[in-house]
């Protein structure tokens, strides 16, 4: 079995939108994925996998289908044009970023509401840390 990969930035800023539209129509018709893929014909289910998970945008016909199915309007299931960018920040923050080892772990999810989630599992010493902090208590967070 192949292993899940997680969606990328650019996965999420195109598609996530969908994924997102997607998943509340399921959870609102308490139906799982294999449901939905059962009641679109023509296609397997993982095309249909992909588009409820956030890794592709539906093409032409399978938009129409889940249309037809979910009720979102078609113009709802089409790919964002946007890019995702990852910006590191100059200074102390910058540096304590770029300095980050392969196994720590930073990832950031963003909804249907504009809102991004961000996740920061890493052991700093305190002195690296506080510049972080500074950062993140400037823009509201933990407020």
């Amino acid at each position: 079995m192949p292993v899940k990969q997680p969606q990328t930035p650019e996965q999420i800023t195109k598609f996530g939108h969908i994924a997102i539209a997607l998943r509340k129509y399921l959870t609102k018709h308490s139906m799982k994925k294999v449901d939905l893929a059962r009641a679109i014909d023509g296609f397997s289910s993982a095309q249909v996998y992909n588009v409820v998970n956030g890794k592709h945008a539906p093409g032409p016909k399978l938009r129409e289908k889940l249309s037809k199915a979910t009720g979102i309007p078609e113009s709802e299931l089409m790919a964002n044009e946007t890019t995702a960018v990852a910006v590191i920040p100059k200074g102390p923050v910058g540096k304590m970023l770029d300095q980050l080892q392969r196994t720590d772990v930073l990832s950031f999810t963003v909804n249907g509401n504009g809102e991004a989630r961000i996740k920061l599992d890493v052991t700093l010493p305190i002195e690296t840390a506080k510049p972080l902090f500074r950062l993140l208590l400037d823009t509201g967070v933990g407020t």
